[in-house]
C-alpha cells in the first residue's frame, strides 16, 4: 500500500514537472512495456470496454 501511494506521489510530480510531449513518451513507453511483459494495459482496457474482441482477449491469456 505504501508503494502505491508513493508511486501515485512520483506520477503527480513527474507530471507537474515534465513537459506534456515527455509525459506521452513516458505513457506510451510505459504502455508498450506493459503489453510486451503482461499482456494487458489501460489501452488494451479501454478498447475491450468499447469493443469487445476475442482475439484480444485470447492474447491477454496465452500462456497461463
Amino acid at each position: 500500500m505504501i508503494a502505491d501511494i508513493f508511486c501515485c506521489g512520483l506520477g503527480f510530480v513527474i507530471a507537474y514537472k515534465v513537459r506534456f510531449l515527455w509525459q506521452l513518451a513516458i505513457f506510451v513507453a510505459t504502455e508498450a512495456m506493459l503489453l510486451i511483459f503482461i499482456r494487458d494495459s489501460l489501452v488494451i482496457n479501454v478498447i475491450l470496454l468499447i469493443y469487445p474482441m476475442e482475439s484480444i482477449r485470447q492474447r491477454q491469456t496465452a500462456g497461463l
